[in-house]
């Protein structure tokens, strides 16, 4: 019997199971909302059904309609992927009911742990260590019975992961709103509104175990995954084996793992998560039923397909291995790549991908990994999850690993919408980063040594560089050379936009030469060459690389005091993105005013999303800092803050409405 297998889910884990699936001989059936109908995992599977509307809660989260898509396909099995129904037991078990096999643990496995308050229960019984905490947040929870727990405490949705509606709580003024807007991420993302809390551990690291059982009573762990270093409570990078981790704590760690799997009958991929303290303690945190994301480190050190394990296990087949055949070959890390930006406190951004390039020459050296769920022309909308794509790096050693991360980000590439590329590259060349062992408060605490303008004279690199392609462009289209004169002068004035700010650049020309004269700034430069990138199209990622869109996309070189400076050129329309080894730089040819902007007196949207609550009325006198509205982008809530003191004279948007970035808000008039 031939099996076919559906994927209840989207993007990047959706077309990893397809492409595992296929290589087992199996079909793959892949569901999508109407957001989704030109996606690539809608394209790699051998079919697809339509299940719903752009929100998670009338399509991914809709058990009927995936139960339909698979009655109608005759599918055999579903995989849930992560987020989602992955972790839903009610799900799981009417599969079970319609004798399709569910890829992943029985429901009563999921019930226990797929609830964090029923987990911490569950562990305290089996003398797991937990840290203090209340497991279930009632309506007769009193602040008092939380605050007695003592500040900070950290309050989390029962349901669902990801660091979705988790907050921490400082102070006991701060717990009230912090509740109600746990509760509405909470029933959004995972449509349970049920939290617990616990007491918020300092300065802890995160160590997780993978998991691995059977139908027949085995189980074994796969060693540990490090992933502390993270941003609101979501993973940014994550590596095995773990740095500073010793062999006699792995042992520990692992079998507490095991026996917490075992003591629900557990089966199928799990992953027990525990909090690291600077003492060498470590306490149960959660257990996740089901993949995660950054399992393919565990894959890279150990050699194995997780996802085909998930499947023959699903099917009743034993463990292929014992624990004492798992071993730890090299080093594997991996950084997830979010279409945020980190300069704008890491807000998600939406819009249209236009250009994409993945590294792939590093990737045919067999050294680095990608896990992609996204092409050129997809749309990032506000309705998932920010994350495009997870780039994993393999090597003999930990620093040889960052190595091949690096030159992995320096050459990937992508334009439209803002991403966390360049923050990466800067994060992972950290040297405390570098050193290992960091907690998951780090980059809370430390964003400012990682973020960073850019100095000076390198801004004025990256806009010469566009002035010289520029003119080099224009010299082209008119047949002459680069030391041409326009117009008859030797001077020639550019106006180019980059990030919301008007430059106007004066090129004083000599032959092949070029004085970049910006305000009190000068700068000598020559142009090397500009050459235009030559494309091929990978038919399996549907990407075109190095270069798509050809001619727009060029490499050029400039000359700087005797140093080569090299750019890769992307540009549609009057829109030019400028990429180097470590940066990602935006222009604009036009010069549009703003319509509305808040200097003149408004409070715009910072991104594209839907209105959760109007916080204010017109006429309210606003201090400085206070909310005014509440956004939801990408499962978050984003608080809108009043930028300065002022009467809101205006309110052009009500609660369930769909806004555009940089769309006006509020008429805003600031206090004279």
């Amino acid at each position: 019997m031939k099996h076919k297998l559906l994927i209840a889910n989207r993007g990047e884990i959706a077309c990893r199971i397809i492409k595992t699936a296929k290589s087992m001989g199996w079909d793959t059936v892949a569901v999508y909302s109407s957001a989704d109908k030109s996606s690539l995992h809608v394209k790699l599977a051998d079919e697809a059904y339509l299940i719903g509307n752009p929100s998670p809660a009338e399509s991914y989260l809709v058990h009927e309609a995936i139960l339909e898509a698979a009655r109608t396909s005759q599918a055999t099995a579903i995989h849930p992927g992560y987020g989602f129904l992955s972790e839903n037991p009610e799900f799981a078990a009417k599969c079970s009911e319609q004798n399709i096999v569910f890829v992943g643990p029985p429901a009563s496995a999921v019930n226990v742990m797929g609830l964090k308050g029923v987990a911490r229960q569950c562990m305290q019984d089996a003398n797991v260590p937990v840290l203090p905490g209340i497991n279930k947040i009632t309506d007769k929870t009193t602040i008092d019975e939380i605050a007695a727990l003592g500040f900070p405490v950290l309050i989390k949705p029962e349901a669902g992961g990801g660091g979705k509606g988790m907050k921490i709580v400082h102070r006991e003024e701060e717990l009230e709103a912090a509740l109600v807007s746990a509760k509405r991420e909470a029933r959004s993302a995972f449509g349970n509104d049920s939290l617990m809390v616990e007491k918020y551990l300092v300065k802890p690291r995160h160590i997780e175990i993978q998991v691995f059982a059977d139908q027949h009573g085995n189980c074994i762990h796969l060693n540990e995954r490090d992933c502390s270093l993270q941003r609101r409570h979501q993973k940014i990078i994550e590596e095995s084996p773990a740095p500073l981790f010793s062999n006699s704590l792995r042992q520990q760690m692992g079998e507490a793992a095991v026996s917490a799997a075992k003591a629900i009958d557990y089966v199928g991929a799990g992953t027990v998560e525990f909090l690291l303290a600077d003492d060498g303690k470590f306490y149960f945190m959660e257990m996740n039923t089901r993949l995660q994301v950054e399992h393919p480190v565990t894959e890279l050190i150990t050699g194995l397909d997780l996802v085909e394990w998930q499947l023959k296990i699903a099917l009743g087949e034993a463990l292929p291995l014992t624990q004492d055949q798992i071993g730890i070959h090299g080093h594997a890390m991996e950084v997830r790549i979010y279409a945020e930006d980190p300069s704008h406190d890491f807000l998600p951004v939406s819009g249209e991908i236009s250009h994409l390039r993945l590294p792939e020459s590093i990737m045919s050296l067999s050294k680095l990994r990608i896990d992609n769920g996204v092409q050129v022309g997809d749309q990032v909308g506000v309705f998932y999850d920010p994350m495009l794509m997870k780039l994993i790096a393999w090597a003999q050693e930990r620093s040889l690993c960052i190595e091949q991360l690096s030159s992995g980000i320096s050459e990937l590439e992508i334009a439209g919408i803002r991403t966390n590329r360049d923050f990466l590259h800067r994060l992972i060349s950290h040297p405390p980063f570098q050193a290992g062992g960091l907690g998951t408060d780090y980059l809370d605490n430390n964003l400012g040594q990682i973020i960073r303008e850019k100095e000076p004279k390198q801004l004025l690199i990256e806009k010469s560089a566009i002035c010289l392609y520029l003119i080099h462009e224009y010299n082209q289209a008119s047949n002459t050379e680069i030391g041409f004169r326009l117009n008859g002068s030797s001077i020639t004035k550019i106006e180019i936009e980059s990030e919301d700010e008007l430059h106007e650049l004066t090129i004083e020309t000599e032959e092949s030469k070029f004085k970049v004269i910006l305000g009190d700034q000068k700068l000598q430069c020559q142009l090397v060459s500009c050459s235009f990138g030559k494309g091929s199209y990978d038919e399996e990622s549907h990407v075109i690389a190095p270069f798509n869109d050809a001619p727009y996309n060029k490499n050029i070189i400039i000359d700087v005091d005797q140093i080569q400076y090299r750019f890769r050129i992307h540009q549609r329309e009057d829109s030019i993105t400028l990429f180097s080894d470590k940066y990602t730089t935006f222009f604009s040819l036009s010069n549009e005013e703003q319509s509305h902007s808040e200097e003149e007196g408004g409070v715009n949207a910072p991104m594209s999303g839907k209105i959760v609550e109007i916080l204010v009325s017109e006429g309210e006198n606003i201090a400085k800092g206070s909310p005014m509205a509440i956004l939801e982008a990408m499962k978050m809530e984003h608080t809108i803050r009043a930028p300065y003191d002022g009467m809101v004279q205006a309110v052009h948007f009500a609660t369930g409405d769909i806004v555009n970035d940089g769309i006006p808000l509020f008429d805003f008039p600031q206090a004279s």
